[in-house]
């Protein structure tokens, strides 16, 4: 607070706000014609899905090390986790 000649209290002005400028627009990449995306997803407690994603490693389904990390769902003890595996087309 600051006070003025005549002693009462004046608040300083605060500076304007700078205009909010939108974030540039983000190109996401479309996968090319010959290549098809897959989602795997997972929910369950953190050691069942460890205990899965190193079953569908050895089994060669999906590469342990590209999993998402687990995130929580909102319900107790349950998390997800994502598998996107990209394959050209003409090997489905």
């Amino acid at each position: 607070m600051f006070y003025t000649d005549s002693g009462s209290a004046s608040f300083p002005v605060p500076e304007p706000a700078p205009e909010a400028r939108p974030e540039p627009q983000r190109s996401i990449s479309l996968p090319p014609p010959d290549q098809s995306i897959l989602r795997i997803f997972m929910l369950g407690d953190v050691p069942a899905l460890q205990a899965m994603i190193g079953r569908m490693a050895t089994a060669g389904i999906a590469d342990a090390q590209a999993w998402s990390r687990p995130q929580a769902t909102g319900r107790t003890g349950e998390y997800i986790v994502v598998h996107t595996k990209r394959m050209r087309a003409d090997t489905l």
